[in-house]
């Protein structure tokens, strides 16, 4: 019989690592697919404590910052990012000596939103839908211009209506420099499970002299009183004991029954007033809140690590639940960072940091990587303030060189800056929630 010839024994080869090929790549097909960037879920399942002993919040000289993509020292030869059609954009201006709500739909030119010329309307905030603004306002404090209280009107200007009441003191007393300020208002996207829906926002009316974050609900017809025993049912931020850096927060149950008594620094009867946990609460804030778009989450920036640098006791970037829980620092870098807003996609949150020694505009996620810089501005300018697009693809920043500050978007990629939207005497754009 004559032997096979070499051709069929390489053609069997050949066939044996085909399906060997085949079923390696069965498996791994079969294996699941990774879920998106949800880690402000995740975030939400470990305890505070354990922070430091996770890699993934090791200190940014220790992670890899990714530079932008295609820095783009002029705006020629660029990409133009045209701003959505889905939300306007929103912002503060000058106008004749107040600060009022201007609004620009499509890049259309600006319109103004403020009816009341003669007072200040600051930090448009837009509700999810895009029918409606929530804004700080001092027009119930004609001899207190320093005092903000919290409004609600229709993306028109029409039909304002006062949601907070924290009784200024005119002129300021006692432990406060300065009146009471409420600013920083953010929407919820829905209402919760017993049906509120929620703006929060910053203010100073607790006991001590920093910012703390607290909620309303949006659809109050009588402006809320946030003080007092009240406290318990709207303020989502504490400040912390300096020598509990890692405590949980304390905040309302579902019932709105406090887990226990917030710590309280010493006072002229039990303590210097100059002692170091008196200098830790007046040092200590929580402020610039944004709902991430499930609503479970608010991202906010906070030095409530006190002002002690080896506690990080500058501006930092952190996430905690919808009703003051679980609180998480996210960013860990060397200056300061500030403004965050969540993306309407929930993968991103975009802030302004001046870690090199220039203020740009970042974005990371949730869990606190992925730090990614977008803006790349000239010695000596300021990008910062960013807001997103309701499409989620691209930013709205404010750009300061020498007092004049003007308005660009730009790709949530660090590509394709625009020409300026609108410029002027302004601050706090606001393109989608």
């Amino acid at each position: 019989m004559r032997a096979p010839t070499r051709p069929p024994r390489v053609f069997f080869g050949l066939l044996a690592l085909l399906v060997v090929a085949a079923t390696i790549l069965a498996l791994f097909t079969a294996l699941p697919t990774p879920s998106g960037e949800i880690a402000y879920q995740r975030v939400a399942s470990t305890p505070e404590a354990t922070n430091t002993g996770v890699t993934q919040y090791l200190p940014l000289i220790a992670q890899a910052v990714t530079p932008r993509p295609s820095p783009t020292p002029t705006v020629t030869n660029t990409p133009t990012a045209t701003p959505p059609s889905d939300f306007p954009l929103v912002w503060t201006q000058q106008v004749n000596g107040h600060w009022q709500i201007f609004k620009s739909v499509s890049g259309g030119q600006p319109a103004l939103v403020s009816q009341n010329p003669n007072v200040d309307d600051i930090e448009p905030a837009l509700s999810w839908d895009g029918t409606a603004i929530a804004f700080a306002s001092n027009r119930d404090y004609p001899s207190c211009p320093t005092h903000y209280e919290i409004y609600r009107m229709s993306v028109s200007g029409a039909s304002p209506v006062r949601l907070t009441n924290t009784n200024a003191t005119c002129p300021p007393s006692g432990n406060n420099t300065a009146s009471v300020t409420n600013m920083n208002p953010t929407w919820a996207p829905k209402p919760d499970a017993r049906n509120k829906l929620w703006i929060a926002f910053a203010s100073d009316a607790g006991t001590f002299d920093g910012f703390d974050i607290y909620r309303v609900p949006a659809d109050t017809t009588t402006p809320i009183d946030i003080t007092g025993n009240n406290q318990y049912d709207y303020r989502l931020t504490w400040p912390q004991s300096p020598d509990q850096p890692t405590a949980t927060p304390i905040g309302p149950t579902p019932t709105f029954t406090p887990t226990s008594t917030p710590y309280v620094a010493p006072t002229a009867t039990t303590g210097p007033t100059s002692s170091p946990y008196d200098n830790f609460f007046r040092a200590s804030s929580s402020r610039m809140p944004s709902y991430s778009p499930d609503g479970s989450m608010i991202a906010f920036a906070s030095n409530r690590r006190g002002d002690n640098a080896a506690r990080g006791g500058r501006d930092q970037i952190w996430v905690m639940t919808a009703d003051g829980y679980n609180l998480r620092q996210v960013t860990f870098s060397a200056g300061q960072s500030s403004w965050p807003r969540w993306s309407p996609k929930g993968n991103r949150i975009a802030y302004a940091s001046n870690r090199t020694g220039n203020w740009e505009v970042y974005s990371v996620n949730p869990s606190g990587t992925g730090d990614m810089q977008i803006t790349l501005s000239p010695i000596a300018s300021v990008d910062a303030q960013p807001t997103w697009a309701g499409s989620g693809t691209q930013l709205a920043f404010i750009n300061s060189i020498g007092g004049d500050v003007v308005i660009y978007s730009i790709n949530a990629d660090g590509s394709g800056i625009s020409p300026p939207i609108t410029y002027g005497p302004l601050y706090a754009p606001a393109w989608a929630p």
